[in-house]
């Protein structure tokens, strides 16, 4: 929330309207895909860091948290235990890899009731990316014992 203040606040002292609607529904991504736009309505890429809290908040959220199941698994240790790339194919299909027989797949498809996950193929590698840097980011800070926010 502070951020997203500040953001409010920096675009307001640039002088025109604030989209107001636009920032409240998307936090500060409004197209979904990692791009500011300014009172101007240009788009900036966002750091990879708030890119990935972003689409995470838009995106993944509803689903899941950090250390608690919600309607799919807690995040909390998955950047440990699946590669990147395992990561980034299976939320941007998983129900293909589930289809495939991927043993991954299937143990978590099982151990959660058969809920069908939505497929991301609409973000590409580095928007997952950004996802996982920030899941990542957010385990370190568990670990350092750092009240990371959100998740």
């Amino acid at each position: 929330m502070g951020l997203l203040v500040l953001v409010l606040a920096l675009k307001a002292g640039m002088g025109g309207p604030v989209h107001q609607e636009e920032e409240f529904f998307c936090g500060i991504v409004v197209d979904g895909f990692g791009y500011e736009m300014d009172v101007s309505g240009n788009h900036t890429l966002l750091d990879k860091h708030s890119l990935g809290k972003a689409l995470f908040e838009n995106n993944c959220a509803v689903c899941h948290s950090y250390s608690t199941i919600v309607v799919g698994p807690a995040l909390k240790g998955v950047t440990e235990r699946r590669s990147k790339e395992w990561l980034i194919r299976f939320i941007a299909s998983p129900m293909a890899m589930v289809a495939s027989g991927d043993p991954a797949a299937v143990a978590v498809f099982n151990d959660f009731n058969q809920m069908v996950m939505p497929s991301f193929e609409r973000l590409g590698p580095a928007e997952i990316d950004s996802i996982l840097t920030y899941i990542d980011a957010h385990e370190k800070m568990v670990s350092l014992k750092v009240a990371p926010p959100g998740i």
